[in-house]
Order: structure tokens, then C-alpha cells, then sequence
């Protein structure tokens, strides 16, 4: 039968923990909310196969205040889409999720801390205003492209 997961928020990656590690029962879904999700498989709720779950919804999904059948966690990863999640084994035994967004970051996440512990929120580092490079051009060049600019 057909099963649908409904999600709060577009979801841009998805990862089975199963395909990389075989003892986990988790989906890991990636959206447009900024969020991070883990769905437990093995739980009733996710696998609810109801009817009703199947009623028609709009295309932008679900109001974002109803829960993720299954959801077990909610993380918040980035500042923007999460658009990529795999998972591996480090040469030290540990095992990683890895996530990736359009905030132009990667970040790595330790498994199964991601399940127990609380995580670190996102902290955004305002850059520091570069000190001011030497112009390419040269007095005479910066002069035409002024007058340019002004000739409007």
C-alpha cells in the first residue's frame, strides 16, 4: 500500500539511516523550513496507513503548526534550505550525518547524539567589514566610470 509521511515544509533531501547504518530505523528528511527531521520508521504513527492521511492538500503541504506523523526530533540546522543529508563512518568509529544547505554551509552532526541530546542552535557570525582594497582602476578610469554612473 501507498504510505505518505506528511511534512510541514517542502522537503529538499532525504536520507534512510538504514542504507548506511543497518542497525537504525530513522529517516532523516532535509526541507525548506530549515529543519532537519527524524523519523522513527518503526513507529505506528509513521506507518499509519489511514485513508484519511490521504486527502487531498494543498501542493505547499501542511500548515506548519501539525505534527510530523513519527517525528521523534526536529533540528534546527541552517539558516536556510537543507538541501543535501548523508551519513558515514569516520576512521575513528564514529558515525556522522553530514548536512548541507543554501546558507552555503556544511555541517556535521554526531549520531545518535542527534537523538538524545539537546543541539547547539545556529549561531549567525555577522562578517566584519573588510578593510578597503586598492581599486583595479586606475584615477583617470575611476573619473569616466563616475561620470558613466551619473549620466542618467
Amino acid at each position: 500500500p501507498l504510505l505518505r509521511i506528511p511534512h510541514p515544509a517542502q522537503i529538499r533531501s532525504v536520507l534512510p539511516l538504514a542504507s548506511v547504518f543497518p542497525d537504525s530505523q530513522y529517516l532523516v528528511t532535509g526541507s525548506s523550513d530549515e529543519l532537519f527531521r527524524l523519523i522513527d520508521l518503526s513507529s505506528s504513527a509513521a506507518l499509519d496507513t489511514n485513508p484519511a492521511r490521504e486527502a487531498k492538500r494543498e501542493w505547499r503541504g501542511i500548515p506548519l503548526a501539525a505534527p510530523v506523523e513519527g517525528c521523534v526530533r526536529a533540528v534546527e540546522a541552517h539558516t536556510h534550505e537543507v538541501v543535501q543529508l548523508c551519513a558515514y563512518h569516520s576512521s575513528d568509529g564514529q558515525q556522522w550525518l553530514l548536512s548541507a544547505s543554501l546558507d552555503n554551509t556544511l555541517r556535521r552532526w554526531k549520531w545518535p547524539d542527534v537523538l538524545t541530546q539537546e543541539m547547539d542552535k545556529v549561531v549567525v557570525v555577522k562578517e566584519t567589514a573588510a578593510a578597503e582594497e586598492e581599486s583595479l582602476l586606475t584615477e583617470e578610469e575611476e573619473r569616466e566610470l563616475a561620470e558613466l554612473m551619473g549620466d542618467d
